[in-house]
């Protein structure tokens, strides 16, 4: 349009919901509303802000504060012009903020369909019809409650599609849930081998859905947690039932199509809430040391098995090598076995001074390496000032030249010198944060140097694993009779060792 005059003018324009950005015309009618506006009074409109999707009762605006930045480069006093004092916000503190921000940054507000003035009733006036914008807004969610509220209590989900179904318009229902595939059928097989116990346990179902690879309504690939597989299942959605107690809703039938029956629901119900002991052939929680302890007549990986008395379930380890391995006996129990093997982890026993040597030489290292770390964080952060630094310079040259062709290159600068930018500080993220603190860590470390006994018994699979690692190079040889052979430690232990039985009194920190 026409916009003319002396006088430099922004537009700000804001819609609260992506409905609004999808159907309506709210921002292209906004501006144009100011547009006019700034015709009539003899502005002329420099630039335009729109937030979409942004709530007037939110401070998550990104236009508004770049807005705040394009005023603030001006020499002149920028007027900032909206449609309606409600799309600057709906709420009477914010507003304040807002408008205060503005002029603190060299601006001045004008709204297309009021006088704004700074006289005792002017002000009086404004915050007002601010309050007023408050208030609707509080009514309007309010609403929003009321018929979401009237939908659950029909039977129809109104919050987030869970992973598993999404959202389609229907011509009787209207917005209903239906089944996504093919995660919804993932999620369905989930439930049905969870309840008839092909998958025994929650873990279990976690590696099924992650092999599976379970996808969300948007495509985007769940990485599926202990935590989510509980969340899955105990929610009744899946059953085709509605439930929400926040809003004292009760379980009532949904009008959407579950993914399984209330049957198989309930049966996960009821294994969720079980105490009993589930057992299972060969479960890898049962025998942390299968894979780590090998025959000593025919070096073959020891297994593990569960075997079933009269009366209850027992365990051992054994050799399946039945042709070539001549020990008759191959199994034997797994608390003798992991017995034996606490009595050997016993035996790496540290003298304190040999700990106590370990330790400074950590300390020293770590020392020249957060040295390191400090200078490329610096350096990394001098990097950034000189980008800005030069890009505040090439928005000075912007300002100051009338040539198209001048102005076209130094717009393309920017945008490399932006993007610069942005690199270095993703950069930056990546190492924003120090090396966990020594004093944290050292304890630790050397207290399972100092007794490798207790993380192991203490530990789940995965830590008792990490210990037989870190402490043993190669599997170790295991007998019926004699017990365990030979065992080749890794290196830290190994030295450790040779150091702690030693008679010198001082140990050089290099030969360390």
């Amino acid at each position: 349009m026409g916009s003319f005059g002396n006088t430099p003018a922004v537009i700000y324009c804001r819609v609260s919901s992506e409905k609004q950005v999808r159907n309506g015309d709210g921002l292209n009618g906004q501006e144009k509303r100011c547009r006019d506006y700034a015709d009539i009074h003899r502005h002329k409109i420099i630039d335009v802000f729109k937030d979409a999707a942004k709530s007037g009762g939110s401070v998550d605006r990104p236009s508004f504060f770049e807005m705040l930045e394009r005023i603030k480069s001006s020499k002149e006093c920028v007027t900032v012009i909206i449609d309606d004092l409600s799309r600057l916000a709906r709420d009477v503190s914010i507003h304040r903020s807002f408008k205060s921000l503005i002029i603190k940054n060299g601006g001045r507000l004008q709204c297309v369909n009021m006088d704004l003035n700074d006289s005792p009733e002017g002000q009086f006036i404004e915050t007002i019809i601010a309050a007023t914008g408050e208030l609707e807004k509080e009514q309007n969610k309010l609403r929003v409650k009321g018929r979401q509220k009237s939908r659950l209590e029909a039977g129809y989900w109104v919050f987030n599609n869970p992973v598993g179904y999404k959202f389609t318009f229907d011509s009787v229902h209207g917005k209903i849930l239906m089944p996504d595939e093919p995660s919804a059928s993932i999620i369905r097989q989930a439930f049905e081998k969870y309840a008839s116990d092909v998958l025994l346990t929650q873990k279990d179902v976690v590696y099924f859905l992650r092999d599976k690879v379970l996808v969300n309504s948007k495509g985007n690939v769940q990485k599926v947690s202990f935590e989510d597989v509980k969340r899955i299942f105990k929610r009744p959605i899946y059953a085709g039932m509605i439930e929400y107690e926040s809003w004292d809703i009760s379980r009532r039938e949904g009008r959407h199509e579950g993914l399984v029956s209330i049957k198989v629901f309930n049966a996960v119900q009821k294994k969720l809430n079980s105490k009993k002991t589930v057992y299972k052939c060969s479960r890898e929680e049962d025998f942390p040391l299968r894979n780590y302890i090998i025959c000593s007549e025919c070096g073959r990986n020891l297994t593990g098995a569960w075997t079933t008395g009269r009366n209850n379930k027992y365990s051992y380890y054994r050799c399946l090598n039945t042709k070539t391995c001549s020990i008759k006996s191959k199994s034997v129990a797994t608390g003798h076995v992991e017995g034996e093997f606490i009595k050997l982890l016993d035996s790496v026993q540290l003298k304190p001074q040999v700990i106590s040597l370990a330790k400074r030489i950590t300390e020293e290292v770590y020392n020249i390496k957060i040295v390191g770390f400090r200078e490329r964080h610096n350096e990394q952060r001098n990097k950034i000032r000189n980008v800005e630094v030069e890009i505040s310079s090439v928005l000075d040259k912007l300002m100051a030249c009338s040539s198209k062709a001048v102005i076209t290159r130094l717009e393309q600068e920017i945008d490399k010198l932006s993007l610069q930018k942005v690199c270095l500080e993703q950069e930056l993220l990546d190492v924003k944060s120090e090396p966990v603190s020594l004093d944290v860590s050292i304890d630790r470390v050397m207290d399972f140097i100092g007794s490798p006994r207790e993380y192991w018994e203490s530990g789940d699979l995965s830590q008792k694993r990490l210990v037989q690692t870190l402490m043993f190079t190669r599997p170790i040889e295991y007998s019926k009779d004699n017990g365990f052979g030979t065992a080749n430690f890794s290196l830290p232990f190994s030295l450790l060792q040779e150091t702690s039985g030693s008679n010198s009194k001082l140990v050089e920190t290099a030969g360390i």
